[in-house]
């Protein structure tokens, strides 16, 4: 088993706790918006990384770091409290709960998009990255840019999957009409073994869908610079 260099883990694990804080603050920034206080109450409303890393031990420095420093890959998660009960009357519970849900996904296209301008910037002014958007770097701030360009890519596409508990679930459930929740039952039924199914296979299925956008957004990176 080859042991990850700690430069490059300690990277990567930097871009996927800065992602992981912001797709948590995005929703809980638009509950509370929305009218429902949970988050705030929770101490969730916030940019803070220890607070991620304090309330998900396990997806947020565990899981991650193990995976990394033995694996090569990184993977985390957390979660946001919320309660579309408590959103105000002016807008319905569906549509506040698709709103909370798709800001996550919405906030990881965001950071795909500053750290592609950024690279730009890096590429314009001289710097160059070594061995590929997923090796080692000579230059770990370009590193980092590519790094979070791919988190994000990882975290916006598995997040949209509509299994419980990811967001996509949320949004599919929020869109579907009163008459079609048969889907969702059986969605929220075999939700243990569609989750293991994806964590099993969603690399085959996911990863070069993945590796695909992520070159797409280095080469214009590059090509622009």
């Amino acid at each position: 088993m080859n042991i990850t260099p700690i430069r490059i883990v300690a990277v990567s694990y930097l871009t996927l706790l800065i992602s992981l804080t912001i797709h948590e603050f995005a929703h809980a920034w638009m509950a509370d918006r929305l009218g429902d206080d949970t988050p705030r109450r929770n101490g969730r409303l916030t940019l803070n990384p220890i607070t991620i890393i304090q309330s998900e031990p396990l997806g947020a420095l565990i899981f991650p770091l193990a995976s990394s420093l033995l694996f090569g890959g990184i993977f985390g998660w957390a979660s946001t409290p919320v309660n579309v009960s408590r959103v105000r009357r002016d807008i319905s519970m569906r549509k506040a709960q698709f709103l909370i849900s798709v800001v996550g996904p919405l906030s990881n296209l965001m950071l795909v998009v500053i750290s592609a301008l950024a690279l730009i910037g890096l590429h314009a002014g001289g710097l160059q990255y070594a061995d590929g958007p997923l090796g080692s770097a000579s230059e770990p701030v370009m590193m980092f840019f590519y790094q979070m360009v791919f988190i994000n890519v990882l975290l916006g596409l598995f997040n949209l999957l509509p299994i419980p508990p990811l967001d996509g679930f949320e949004v599919l459930r929020s869109m579907l009409s009163r008459g079609q929740e048969k889907i969702i039952d059986f969605l929220v039924e075999y939700r243990m073994v569609l989750f293991l199914m994806v964590l099993i296979f969603g690399g085959r299925m996911l990863g070069p869908i993945i590796t695909y956008v992520t070159g797409v957004v280095i080469t214009l990176a590059r090509s622009v610079a």
